[in-house]
């Protein structure tokens, strides 16, 4: 029993260290990860044989669009047959332009296996009104080629343009959902 206790205390203080999260100047919260969460994490699922993962979070490179728009997760979704892999996310404007260019460029795996869209030009180009979170899916951009044995992309890498403005948003710790459709 103690040792059970022990073992939960163990994985909450990992949580909680790998997940701290800082302000940086634009009032968005970024994550960073403590080698002693991360060797907390290791120690848990050492001994108890659990997966002790992370939420889906995300990072931008530039930042240059945080006063444009918000993106949020929703879900990575897999064909088995095709292989074919791509996400969906939300999008909410807070300028009064209403047509954005999101595109799945590539991702990534723990083990640094690539997967990109190919030579799949298309974007995924919506109209959206200003302070409504609207879905995006990006079926027609996927991933191509990720076999059913990929569990989880590392980092998946979006370019979002507004305007002449663009910027890369970085999901990270994204789990592939095989052979589920999106609500």
């Amino acid at each position: 029993m103690k040792k059970g206790l022990l073992l939960l205390a163990a994985a909450l203080f990992a949580f909680a260290a790998v997940n701290a999260q800082t302000d940086d100047k634009s009032g968005k919260k970024e994550r960073k990860t403590s080698k002693v969460g991360s060797f907390l994490k290791k120690t848990v699922e050492a001994s108890t044989g659990l997966n002790v993962s992370d939420e889906v979070y995300i990072t931008m490179e530039n930042k240059r669009l945080n006063d444009k728009i918000d993106l949020g997760f929703v879900g990575c979704y897999g064909d088995s047959k095709t292989g074919d892999v791509y996400m969906v996310v939300t999008a909410k404007m807070k300028t009064d332009r209403i047509k954005v260019y999101i595109n799945t460029e590539n991702a990534a795996t723990a083990k640094g296996k690539m997967y990109n869209t190919g030579s799949n030009c298309s974007t995924v180009d919506v109209e959206y009104a200003k302070n409504i979170a609207v879905e995006v899916n990006m079926e027609k951009r996927p991933l191509l080629n990720v076999p059913t044995s990929v569990k989880q992309l590392e980092d998946v890498k979006l370019r979002v343009q507004i305007g002449g403005d663009s910027d890369y948003y970085h999901l990270h710790n994204v789990a592939v959902q095989w052979d589920v459709k999106p609500e």
